[in-house]
């Protein structure tokens, strides 16, 4: 019976070590994601801002949070308008160290077509690679999903009527 008492109470142990341990590694990855979502926040977009990258928008909010990214976006599910937007902001973190960060700018036509340009910026390589997607509305996959060079992504926030140029900060007003 003691020899039954002692494996119950060993095994006990165990799990209560288990339990306490599990409830520490979320609390700290809680904790990081966190910090990682306050740091990289607003409070970045000068560093975004001199390296030409688009901002977080105001009216914004974290929309997704996890240890190793978070996006950033409106609070509205839906896209309710055909005037070109910046969509979301996803960034990505290695550890609390940001790593790269997209940009979605989306553009619906009142027919059937739609259109995003996602933009994607290395810290780690200080690039940026830039991909168009034209796809039906409604329709999975995209139809055309293709890389493009930054003159092409010029024109797309030009043609958009977009203040933001993704790879060198000008403001469209001085577009050629």
């Amino acid at each position: 019976m003691i020899i039954m008492n002692k494996r119950y109470a060993i095994g006990f142990l165990v799990l209560l070590v288990i339990i306490v341990g599990c409830y520490n590694l979320i609390q700290g990855i809680l904790k990081t994601s966190n910090s990682v979502s306050s740091e990289y926040g607003e409070k970045f977009n000068p560093e975004r801002a001199s390296k030409g990258i688009p901002l977080i928008e105001e009216d914004w909010s974290v929309q997704e949070l996890k240890n190793n990214y978070i996006i950033w976006g409106n609070d509205s599910p839906f896209l309710t308008t055909v005037k070109p937007i910046h969509y979301y902001k996803e960034s990505q973190f290695l550890s609390d160290r940001i790593i790269s960060e997209r940009d979605v700018f989306h553009y619906e036509t009142e027919t059937e077509m739609a259109f995003r340009l996602s933009c994607e910026y290395s810290f780690e390589t200080d690039s940026v690679v830039f991909t168009f997607i034209k796809y039906y509305k409604e329709s999975y996959p995209p139809t055309i999903s293709f890389k493009v060079n930054n003159f092409f992504a010029d024109s797309i926030f030009y043609n958009w009527n977009i203040n933001k140029y993704y790879h060198t900060g000008r403001d469209v007003s001085y577009a050629p």
